[in-house]
């Protein structure tokens, strides 16, 4: 029924509502920081991370107390990866992990930046030990969905080195380990075959999948 046309469009018709209730209450008032953070969650939704970054950006300008810093940094490392700037989602990864050494999404910022850009043989090293560090400090590191985002991050480094059939091996070598149904697992899997597309070179043989090892 969600895709349905008729139900497509009330979605559309009930966020465009919503956005509008948001911004006419910072219209209002200007400094509810947690409106601004609302309203680049729908920009990032509809596709706008510029937008997105902005508000965040607003959001952090009227939060002296920084009570919702942690929440602002990650989505604007999120939305900044998005548009391409890693140098900014880099600082902001390293500022998070300073303030909230405990914050999963601090803990694996790293992975996940090196998973969106990374490649060459020194960033699939740097790729694995960030994984192994990783699993071994985040307290959910036994949930399979999150276990597999972070081998999923290792295999786009892979991928996009053009070791292709060494990054399929990591996935395999994944299902093998931990099997599951979660549907996450496929789009992890498609995120990996997406780098492959710009890779020239296959090389035979799983060295670099045998470090997970």
């Amino acid at each position: 029924l969600a895709q349905s046309p008729s139900n497509s469009a009330a979605a559309a018709q009930l966020t465009a509502a919503a956005q509008q209730d948001v911004e006419s209450v910072l219209l209002e008032d200007s400094t509810r920081a947690r409106s601004w953070v609302m309203l680049a969650t729908m920009r990032a939704r509809q596709g706008d991370p510029h937008a997105a970054v902005a508000a965040l950006e607003a959001a952090e300008r009227v939060d002296p107390w920084m009570t919702l810093e942690p929440d602002v940094l990650e989505r604007r490392g999120s939305n900044l990866r998005t548009i391409g700037a890693f140098d900014e989602a880099a600082r902001l990864c390293e500022l998070g992990r300073s303030r909230y050494p405990q914050r999963a999404s601090f803990q694996q910022c790293r992975l996940v930046l090196l998973g969106e850009r990374g490649r060459g043989r020194a960033d699939i090293t740097r790729a694995w030990s960030e994984f192994f560090a990783t699993t071994r400090d985040i307290p959910d590191s036994t949930a399979d969905v999150t276990w597999w985002f972070r081998r999923s991050m290792v295999a786009a480094v892979i991928a996009r080195t053009g070791l292709r059939d060494s990054a399929y091996a990591v996935l395999r070598q994944s299902r093998a380990s931990r099997p599951t149904n979660d549907p996450n697992l496929l789009v992890q899997e498609a995120f990996v075959s997406v780098q492959l597309r710009d890779t020239a070179t296959t090389v035979a043989g799983d060295e670099l999948a045998t470090q997970a090892d």
